[in-house]
């Protein structure tokens, strides 16, 4: 798994004049239009951004992008619904990209197709998948209360074990081109206004990654080098990365995403999902947000949310026991929970997401606290 971002962009421009001193302008035009070009193959090759503009001049929207290598993935909300929305796709070298918006059940809701005509603006149509409709979009970057992501990408492999795992590929659910056992992870660096605050945040995401099982690595360094130790003669993986979830308002929501194969039937995987205050650097939790006692009313207004989303048999709580666990993060317009695998249902249902509206658990919310910043 590697990360090479990112966004490159084409910038095209409109002449109109004539005689001697249209020629002049031309060959200036020319000349400009050829250094943006120059300085778009310049960009730095990881990427995230977040963008704000319109749909149609009037539609209001906020999007999170980010570019690996020439894939582009995110979510984007109406302003006015704050209901996130998954996009995914790709960007070619001349800077068009083409996005996907898929709803909950991963069916297609429309398509952005069109390009980066400077380095902060992304231009073009947005069409609705079920009746063609198209309409043109503008977005721009945001800056103000977001904070600065930057990618690190650390990678190790242990050989040692090759040619016997080689021999033993039948017996392998996952397998990488050299059977090598790795550990792969990518993670971000957070820029906030705040220097202690950003400090604070990227200690918090180091020591996360950092604590695997029972050792705390002093480095996530470390942590990959740890793969020259194994001494096992079987191939294993490991992988972390790291999912901008929200990234405005002055608060920073991220999913730390982990999955690892060391044999058996299928791998393992779980995400946690933390929100930081870009003030201060602390990790908001659910505490810090609730009322006191509020878990047992959020239960309930979540169970028929759940159920109306994945259907009522199969899971492990009886009706009207449902429980949310703490592993949440804030968004535009609500909370986010995620459980684990196995932890309310079977392997089969992988790892079950609840959005709770902000406009449902409104009198649970304590007054003054980060929420009202959104």
């Amino acid at each position: 798994m590697k990360i090479k971002p990112l966004l490159f962009f084409l910038l095209t421009i409109a002449i109109a004049s004539c005689g001697s001193d249209a020629k002049k302008k031309e060959n200036r035009d020319s000349g400009a239009a050829a250094h943006e070009e120059k300085t778009a193959t310049e960009l730095p090759a990881t990427f995230y951004m977040q963008l704000r503009g319109t749909i149609n001049g009037n539609l209001p929207i906020t999007m999170e992008m980010t570019k690996n290598d020439s894939t582009v993935h995110g979510t984007y909300y109406y302003d006015k619904i704050k209901i996130p929305i998954s996009v995914y796709g790709n960007i070619s070298g001349d800077a068009k990209v083409s996005l996907h918006e898929l709803d909950e059940n991963f069916a297609e809701t429309g398509i952005f197709e069109g390009s980066f005509v400077s380095a902060d603006t992304f231009k073009g149509t947005w069409t609705n998948s079920k009746t063609n409709k198209s309409m043109p979009f503008v977005l721009v970057q945001s800056t103000q209360g977001v904070a600065g992501i930057s990618f690190e990408h650390f990678n190790k492999e242990n050989c040692d074990f090759k040619n016997e795992n080689l021999k033993h590929v039948e017996d392998i659910i996952t397998w990488t081109d050299t059977m090598c056992s790795y550990i792969d992870v990518i993670t971000i660096k957070v820029t906030a206004a705040n220097p202690e605050a950003s400090a604070a945040i990227n200690n918090s995401i180091t020591d996360a990654i950092c604590f695997n099982g029972e050792t705390h690595y002093p480095s996530i360094q470390a942590y990959v080098n740890s793969v020259d130790t194994e001494s096992d003669d079987y191939f294993y993986s490991q992988n972390y990365g790291v999912r901008i979830l929200m990234n405005e308002n002055n608060i920073l929501s991220i999913s730390i995403d982990y999955s690892e194969y060391s044999g058996g039937a299928h791998p393992l995987s779980y995400c946690s999902y933390y929100s930081f205050d870009l003030q201060t650097g602390n990790q908001i939790m659910l505490d810090d947000i609730l009322l006191p006692g509020a878990g047992t009313r959020l239960n309930k207004i979540g169970e028929p949310i759940f159920i109306e989303k994945y259907g009522v048999d199969g899971w492990s709580f009886e009706p009207g026991h449902f429980e949310f666990n703490s592993n949440y993060a804030i968004m535009p317009g609500g909370l986010l929970f995620v459980f684990g695998q196995y932890e309310i249902g079977p392997y089969a249902a992988g790892m079950p997401e609840v959005f709770l509206p902000f406009k449902t658990i409104e009198e649970l919310v304590k007054p003054r606290s980060v929420i009202d910043r959104q």
